[in-house]
């Protein structure tokens, strides 16, 4: 295990994190002694920020679709703030984006995660889980397509639709998912659940006097936490969707969701976790006094880090389920993870690494005189980029564990992962690749007739936007006997017009392009298929 010196990276921390942070400091040099109250005006979007970048590596959304710097400043247009002071916030949100390298061209897109839909305004209300896609139209009807697998000779794959939502659309707070169901939380406090109810289809009766403080899912189930320590969770009996008998006494003050099990921390300071009824188990005990900030976890191990600062691991030692040693004068601001390897980032400037060292738990011997600006991970690699502007990546090589040299004046803007590959965009508008990229020697990641705008990556594929609107697709996928084969595919621009936003799914990228029509490249057809409206309706968008 080994620190190096670092600024704090990859995930925004909260701005009650930051109040004691060198990075508080320097943000407030753009703000005049008056303006922390406009900085607390601000804060949602900024939350918004903060709530993408540290759950976007859980879900392995490394391309997560956020709010960018020019939705920043519409909102502070919309409230009472003084000119001078939408300047100095102006300037702060610029800071923001810059400093932790968050693209700044992502305005239309909603931020999708396979598991989970977290709500951004004027974006369009479009989720999806393992097999479905759902759209959210004007008239509250949902439209329903589930992934292509073949097509018609018009490569159009037509929907169903379903009945419509019994709210409206300006009433959804969030949405999440199972692997064959949704469930809509609205501003109300109610919930409105479909799909197949052994996975949670079915809404459950819920009290009209409780008040909901969290909803979570597995791929099979969803639990709620209510502001008085109850849970009730419903969905798949074998893999969360009851309540043990043993819990049902226990005040719950968190819950957290695995991919088949539930993590709850009760006041007795434990954190139990189970998946069928009689699988309560006691898995560790915090400190005394401790509250959780946020929970981290891969198959075989969990962190969490607690609201003092400190962090507490258990599980697989070999994933990262032992608990590193963290200097007593400094403070975890934040952690990323990978399937077996932890980084923790500390208020002093330096990451901690701990797991397996073959997959990320110890870090290369650092370039003098640096410190790192971001860090992100794929399945079992990580790699930081550098305040020089350079990269340096470690874990396994197949995962891209080891990154390329960059020549005398290329310098890094962002930094792009899935499953096995990176892909940094660089200054001169061009990109590097590397890991299990799916990429031949003839094959253009950015013909030079073009420059890019933005990379988008998920599962095992990356989509890069480019200067003139053609799209580049590659990665692997599964072929007709199941095994993994390089792609690359390099598509015009879309008659209907250009793409507005990229929508990663867990198969394939949804392309938005008018409020009457998706695009979807599915990369087992190698093909753009058209997800078309119906004649009179529109997509909703969150209000």
């Amino acid at each position: 295990m080994k620190k190096i010196l670092s600024t704090p990276v990859m995930s925004l921390p909260p701005l009650s994190r930051l109040m004691n942070n060198d990075v508080f400091s320097y943000m407030c040099k753009f703000l005049p002694p008056k303006s922390l109250y406009a900085l607390q005006l601000v804060s949602r979007r900024l939350n918004v920020l903060s709530t993408a970048y540290s759950m976007a590596p859980y879900y392995k959304i490394s391309a997560a679709n956020i709010p960018n710097h020019e939705s920043i400043i519409k909102w502070m247009k919309e409230h009472p703030i003084s000119l001078a002071m939408q300047s100095n916030l102006s300037k702060l949100s610029l800071f923001l984006i810059n400093y932790y390298s968050i693209p700044k061209n992502l305005a239309l897109a909603n931020l999708h995660f396979f598991k989970h839909s977290v709500q951004a305004p004027n974006l369009p209300l479009i989720f999806s889980s393992s097999s479905t896609h759902l759209v959210v139209l004007k008239n509250n009807t949902i439209l329903k397509w589930n992934n292509p697998t073949s097509l018609d000779e018009t490569n159009t794959v037509l929907p169903n639709l379903l009945k419509p939502l019994p709210i409206m659309a300006h009433q959804i707070k969030s949405v999440f998912n199972t692997n064959s169901a949704f469930c809509i939380e609205t501003k109300n406090g109610t919930i409105h659940a479909w799909g197949q109810p052994i996975e949670g289809g079915n809404t459950p009766n819920i009290s009209k006097h409780k008040q909901i403080q969290k909803i979570v899912s597995t791929n099979s189930s969803f639990a709620i936490l209510y502001t008085d320590g109850c849970i009730q969770p419903w969905g798949h009996s074998r893999k969360g969707g009851c309540l043990p008998d043993l819990l049902k006494d226990k005040k719950v003050l968190d819950i957290h969701p695995n991919q088949v099990e539930f993590f709850v921390h009760v006041d007795t300071n434990e954190i139990k976790k189970w998946s069928s009824l009689s699988d309560l188990k006691t898995v560790t005990t915090l400190p005394e006094n401790e509250q959780i900030d946020s929970w981290h976890s891969n198959s075989q191990a969990s962190v969490v880090l607690l609201k003092s600062g400190k962090i507490h691991a258990w599980g697989h030692d070999l994933y990262g389920g032992v608990t590193p040693t963290i200097p007593e004068e400094c403070t975890v601001i934040s952690i990323t993870k990978n399937d077996r390897a932890f980084v923790a980032h500390l208020n002093d400037k330096t990451i901690v690494t701990w797991g397996n060292p073959d997959y990320g738990g110890t870090l290369p011997d650092m370039p003098k005189d640096t410190h790192v600006l971001s860090i992100i991970a794929t399945n079992n690699a990580f790699t930081a980029h550098l305040n020089d502007d350079t990269l340096i990546s470690w874990g396994q090589e197949m995962s891209g564990g080891v990154a390329p040299l960059l020549e005398k004046g290329i310098n890094v803007t962002a930094i792009r992962a899935n499953n096995f590959s990176f892909v940094a965009i660089l200054n001169n508008k061009k990109a590097i690749t590397w890991g299990r990229t799916g990429l031949s020697e003839k094959d253009t990641l950015v013909p030079d007739t073009a420059t890019i705008k933005d990379v988008f990556s998920i599962g095992m594929h990356h989509c890069a936007i480019l200067s003139d609107n053609r799209l580049v697709f590659w990665g692997e996928k599964l072929n007709n006997k199941m095994k993994f084969v390089p792609f690359y595919t390099l598509i015009d621009p879309p008659k209907a017009g250009p793409v507005k936003a990229v929508i990663p799914t867990n198969k394939e990228f949804l392309l938005y392009i008018s409020s009457k029509l998706l695009l979807s490249f599915n990369p087992s057809l190698n093909k753009l298929v058209e997800l078309p409206i119906p004649d009179g309706n529109e997509i909703a968008y969150w209000e």
